[in-house]
């Protein structure tokens, strides 16, 4: 079972780093 409290911001991190990456 995944531990989402601390999967879920891991994600939201990677997915958000990934944004700013591909706008700069």
């Amino acid at each position: 079972m995944v531990d989402w409290l601390l999967f879920g911001p891991a994600v939201f991190i990677f997915c958000t780093s990934l944004l700013v990456k591909c706008s700069c």
